[in-house]
């Protein structure tokens, strides 16, 4: 299970796109798609925004070994700049 939370500064009060994506231990990769759009009161209390910024994303684990788990996410608005990596986690099940 992946879980975090991400939000577009530009846009504190829209959810924004988020990708997951899971290089096995055969070095294959797959991505997942979600949206931060469940409730996290301590980033908004945090950073004073309101919206739903959480995202939590259901991984299937298939064989044991070494994953790497990198997430990304895109803003929301119109003159987007970019994709903003959030951090990758080496995790061995």
């Amino acid at each position: 299970m992946a879980t975090g939370w991400a939000m577009d500064p530009g846009f504190t009060s829209q959810s924004v796109p988020v990708r997951v994506t899971v290089k096995s231990p055969d070095s294959s990769s797959k991505s997942y798609s979600v949206t931060a759009n469940l409730a996290r009161p301590d980033v908004n209390s945090a950073l004073g925004v309101t919206g739903n910024h959480g995202y939590r994303a259901a991984i299937p684990i298939k064989a044991r070994g070494k994953y790497t788990v990198c997430v990304s996410s895109a803003g929301t608005g119109v003159l987007r700049t970019g994709v903003s990596a959030l951090g990758c986690q080496s995790l061995t099940y």
